[in-house]
């Protein structure tokens, strides 16, 4: 309703930082790429744990993005956590898009793209918590094992 009503009032939905925000704690909660394959190019030690060049390691911002040090309350759905004093975390906190040189690159057209979407479908229906709850299917990619079930209500222009 908040983002709903924010919508209503701006004339450029990519300008409403709650868009940003809700777009954010969606991917915190289910990032595209959930677990991402690193090779350690010299010997290392993490954690105490011997790393030795060569090694694949797996970074996985399904589990980082979910740590309580970082997210108060992880399981609970929250855009505001990525808006003003709510964003003092540590630079890779959060990393739906994976980091450093091996940033996607499409990390700003997809941004656009999910704010867009969800601009559009806010203005024409209000979603609600549908009965059935779609379970994550892990790979290269996060996807849905059987959809992703919403509610949607049309709304009344």
């Amino acid at each position: 309703a908040d983002l709903q009503a924010a919508l209503a009032a701006a004339p450029d939905p990519l300008a409403v930082p709650l868009l940003d925000a809700t777009i954010r704690e969606i991917l915190r909660l289910y990032p595209s790429a959930p677990l991402l394959p690193r090779r350690a190019v010299v010997d290392e030690v993490l954690l105490g744990y011997a790393i030795p060049a060569n090694t694949t390691v797996l970074v996985m911002p399904w589990l980082l993005h979910r740590h309580p040090r970082y997210w108060p309350e992880p399981a609970r759905f929250d855009p505001h956590r990525h808006l003003g004093a709510g964003t003092l975390r540590p630079r890779l906190a959060w990393m739906p898009f994976g980091a450093g040189q091996r940033l996607c690159i499409g990390q700003g057209l997809a941004m656009m793209e999910a704010g867009l979407a969800l601009a559009e479908l806010l203005t024409r229906f209000t979603p609600a918590a549908a009965e059935r709850r779609s379970e994550p299917r892990f790979s290269a990619t996060l996807s849905s094992r059987d959809g992703v079930w919403v509610r949607l209500a049309q709304r009344s222009p």
